[in-house]
């Protein structure tokens, strides 16, 4: 088995097969245009409603931003009082709930 070895033998050769390549006027190089498809009938209503909302898109997405600053701010302030904030289903259970009821 020949295994190729680099030289100007290979390099003449892969110049003339890109010639050969670049000279193809065939489909790979012909492609036809694309043509965007058409939404469906049902979307329009969401797209048209998504077009009339897009100048105000800049304030809601600022709006979140600082409604997640604050909350993150607010957050580390409980954290640094010593304030333990937990989600409602994580809460410590009181001793009235964690005694058994028979």
């Amino acid at each position: 088995m020949a295994v190729a070895q680099p030289g100007r033998v290979d390099a003449e050769w892969l110049a003339k097969v890109h010639k050969q390549l670049l000279a193809d006027t065939s489909i790979q190089f012909d492609l036809p245009a694309f043509a965007q498809p058409q939404p469906p009938a049902w979307l329009k209503p969401l797209l048209d409603f998504l077009a009339q909302l897009g100048p105000y898109m800049i304030y809601l997405f600022w709006g979140a931003v600082i409604s997640g600053a604050a909350i993150i701010l607010f957050l580390i302030v409980l954290e640094v009082k010593g304030v333990a904030w937990r989600l409602p289903w994580r809460r410590a259970r009181s001793e009235a709930d964690t005694e058994e009821q028979w």
